[in-house]
């Protein structure tokens, strides 16, 4: 690859604003190549797995105005988007 900076497996450079909670499994030795934020690479030893990725992305999900969506993680595969169901209990219903 060329470019020198401003490759990274996510985005090369970010020229405003700030990446955050983000996360990558393959491709270049960096999140961002350059500018303001943060990529992890996750590489599923001990507690840099996909179920944390998920758990740090839902956190950042709260802080924002999105928070009818949650990112889950289904069995073998890294996390995906999906809308929040709410599921109402007998304990959660009034009678």
């Amino acid at each position: 690859m060329t470019g020198g900076n401003d490759i990274g497996s996510i985005v090369g450079r970010v020229h405003s604003g700030t990446i955050s909670a983000c996360y990558w499994s393959g491709g270049a030795a960096q999140g961002i190549g350059n500018g303001t934020g943060e990529a992890t690479k996750v590489t599923n030893e001990g507690d840099n797995t996909w179920e944390a990725a998920a758990a740090a992305m839902n956190e950042a999900l709260d802080a924002t105005y999105y928070t009818e969506y949650r990112w889950v993680v289904n069995e073998g595969s890294r996390p995906l988007v999906t809308e929040k169901v709410t599921v109402s209990t007998p304990e959660s219903s009034q009678y």
